[in-house]
């Protein structure tokens, strides 16, 4: 899998096992609860967690209006959830 951040270089990261939606939702599950059980910090950033979401609020609007949405209120912190 290659990652890559905007202006950054990009980063190969290899996955061992499956890569079938099933298998690395567990995968991620259990890195989730592993973290809140204290055995390691958080792989991913909540923050970035929160980008995820606001996104994909911002896609279902777009989708239930039919039009183009601005995403910027949904990455604003400091805006309430707009779901």
């Amino acid at each position: 899998m290659t990652v890559s951040e905007r202006d950054k270089l990009t980063e190969e990261i290899s996955i061992d096992g499956k890569t079938d939606f099933q298998t690395l939702l567990k995968k991620k599950l259990q890195d989730f609860i592993e973290a809140v059980r204290g055995e390691h910090p958080p792989t991913v950033p909540g923050s970035f967690g929160q980008i995820v979401v606001a996104l994909t609020e911002a896609a279902y609007d777009a989708h239930r209006t039919k039009s183009i949405v601005d995403v910027v209120p949904y990455l604003d912190a400091n805006q309430p959830s707009q779901v």
